[in-house]
């Protein structure tokens, strides 16, 4: 394969999915006011997220606000967001001993202790009898070429087009191999896994294996599971963070189930090799040229 060319404007981005569990029920429960509820929730949870990116006290970092996550879309019941991980670092100043793989840390933390205080709010409202929902979550990493011009090398692409109904403002979309690969595993998240993706997964262990146990996040695997139309062929890992949910937990006891969180660097070891088992469909991610370990360009040295 030829080399990878460096004049493509390659960015590293991470996906969060937060979708609102048995929506469908709920709606069918509460007829007449199932919208409002809706609508205050995707009102209010983007707002807790921007207040705790600038609560989070980042180390050796000044408590400078973490770069707020932007809302992608709304799909259904499910709330997007997109964060360009280089544009965020290049916005945080004082940077020098910040890594890019930190920020995946400290979003992830974000987003998992927004869910977590969602439902627990939920829970609080039920036990009154009132009515409440509970939400689940989900992240991928895609590293997406800005531009034009399709590469099937890399299979993920940012576009940009004027939504007429919003007076031709300029809105982002982003298609690709990752970004469908991103929308399966979500709907393998439950109200106790998070789910990520194996590059997402990569980032967050790499040289984090003493913060993520610091911060309480427990990760799991689950087996392999069938990717229609991407990987049919060599089914995904299923992995997942702890989201701390008493019932499934207390169900999972009775049903035997082991739910051990597993070894991180024995999962570090079997991602890389998952990684050749899909000829590359699954790439190592790439962050920036510069950037210590996640510097090669998925392609350049095949």
């Amino acid at each position: 394969m030829t080399e990878q060319r460096k004049d493509k404007d390659v960015k590293a981005f991470i996906f969060f999915s937060v979708d609102i569990v048995d929506s469908s029920a709920y709606k069918s429960m509460f007829l007449n006011d199932w919208s409002r509820d809706f609508e205050l929730f995707l009102e209010e949870f983007p707002n807790c997220l921007n207040d705790s990116c600038n609560n989070i006290k980042i180390p050796r970092h000044k408590a400078r606000p973490l770069p707020c996550a932007n809302i992608w879309k709304l799909g259904g019941d499910e709330l997007l967001f997109f964060i360009d991980i280089s544009e965020a670092y290049e916005r945080l100043q004082d940077k020098t001993n910040l890594a890019y793989y930190e920020l995946v840390l400290y979003y992830t933390i974000l987003f998992r202790r927004a869910i977590i205080a969602h439902n627990s709010a939920a829970d609080e409202k039920l036990k009154k009898n009132d009515r409440a929902f509970k939400i689940k979550g989900a992240a991928w990493f895609a590293d997406i070429v800005k531009g034009p011009n399709y590469d099937k090398l890399y299979g993920n692409i940012e576009i940009e087009f004027s939504n007429a109904k919003a007076n031709g403002v300029k809105q982002r979309d982003f298609i690709g191999r990752q970004i469908d690969i991103g929308f399966r595993i979500a709907k393998y998240a439950t109200l106790n896994r998070f789910v990520i993706s194996v590059e997402f997964a990569i980032l967050l262990l790499r040289d984090n294996y003493l913060t993520i146990e610091d911060e309480g996040i427990e990760l799991y695997y689950e087996g392999r599971k069938s990717i229609k139309g991407i990987l049919e062929y060599v089914d995904y890992p299923i992995i997942s963070i702890d989201m701390e949910d008493k019932f499934e937990h207390s169900e999972n006891d009775l049903l035997l189930e082991d739910v051990t969180p597993v070894n991180q660097v024995n999962l570090m070891r079997f991602m890389e090799e998952y990684i050749k088992r899909t000829n590359f469909i699954v790439y190592y991610p790439f962050v920036d040229d510069n950037d210590r370990l996640f510097k090669d360009r998925p392609f350049g040295h095949l």
